[in-house]
């Protein structure tokens, strides 16, 4: 039941949309409800492997230690909760998921229609719905972008072509996350014509995108600039969880999401962050689960996927899957708990 679940969240949650309400509401609430559902689905049943809890539990201690110095302000228990959804939702797909590589094909469903209404979309025509932006159902170009970077080692199993789709997209979109992604390129394939097509995306973005690359390269680093320097201002607490913007009446964003993480949460958030990214990158080898782990962390440094409600089951999927191939190729007894 839990794998049945997790295909319609994984196939649903990236192209369902309602009208009648705002984007992020409907994407946290169908985050919410999504992760009800694959508790339902884990009732009926038997767990066939361990969650390694160690690192998840830490994370939410030192999360509720900081909702807790922050008198329970009300969007800090609003990212604990969801952050606890989160981690409920891995725990849940690493615990009673049996077959999660069936799952791979119902995430390349979901880019193929988003793709589809994006190529509309270019066309003058939005065949879904008038009021979403450019970018496929996701709701804007920067989003599309950010689920076709982390979705893409997925993908790209079943056709070699999309390495030149992401590309165009990346064109059209004048988006440059595709950038964080092209040194996975060497990694899975040799050959001449991965080389050609990232050469030709690497010139076509200095000759044609230079300026608004430098351009972007110069806004991040003032702006990571000036959140360090927010973070040595109380670096035991941070802003507090979910205060991790530096110009929050903007709904600004930091474009990195490690240091909105650490800005938001402090020293111990820090200190966590580089426990999980060792131990991380110790387990990376160069299967599909790896890679889309290194996609996913290529764009945190960039970009804030975590942000983005819509692709938290997505994402969910990814770490679980990760943990799962190592629970899978150690063992659970062998396996470092501190690999989630």
């Amino acid at each position: 039941m839990t794998n049945k679940v997790l295909k319609f969240l994984l196939l649903a949650s990236p192209i369902c949309y309602l009208p009648n309400i705002s984007l992020v509401r409907w994407d946290i609430s169908f985050f919410h409800i999504g992760v009800m559902l694959l508790f339902i689905a884990s009732m009926f049943d038997k767990p066939v492997r361990e969650f390694p809890y160690k690192a998840s539990a830490i994370l939410l201690g030192i999360s509720i230690l900081n909702v807790m110095m922050r008198n329970y302000d009300v969007i800090c228990m609003n990212k604990l909760i969801n952050t606890f959804l989160f981690i409920f939702a891995i725990s849940t797909i690493v615990r009673f998921c049996k077959d999660y590589k069936s799952c791979y094909k119902f995430i390349a469903y979901a880019v193929v229609i988003n793709l589809i209404i994006f190529i509309s979309q270019l066309m003058g025509f939005n065949p879904i719905l008038d009021n979403i932006d450019l970018g496929g159902i996701m709701g804007n170009a920067p989003r599309l972008m950010s689920y076709l970077v982390i979705t893409f080692p997925i993908v790209v199993s079943f056709t070699g072509s999309y390495i030149l789709i992401i590309l165009l997209c990346s064109i059209f979109t004048k988006e440059k996350s595709a950038l964080a992604i092209i040194p996975m390129f060497t990694i899975l394939w040799n050959k001449v014509i991965t080389l050609i097509l990232v050469s030709m995306g690497i010139i076509y973005a200095v000759i044609f995108r230079g300026t608004g690359i430098i351009t972007s390269i110069s806004h991040r680093l003032v702006t990571w600039k000036e959140a360090i320097s927010i973070f040595f201002s109380n670096p035991m607490f941070g802003l507090g969880i979910g205060h991790n913007s530096i110009k929050p009446m903007d709904n600004f964003f930091i474009s990195n999401d490690y240091i909105e993480f650490v800005l938001g949460i402090g020293i111990l958030g820090l200190l966590w962050l580089g426990y999980i990214l060792h131990y991380t990158i110790k387990n990376l080898d160069r299967t599909i689960e790896s890679q889309s782990i290194v996609a996913l962390l290529l764009l945190c440094f960039i970009e804030y996927p975590f942000e983005i409600q819509r692709l938290w089951i997505t994402i969910a999927f990814i770490i679980g899957a990760f943990v799962i191939k190592n629970i899978e190729k150690r063992g659970v007894e062998s396996l470092n708990p501190s690999v989630l």
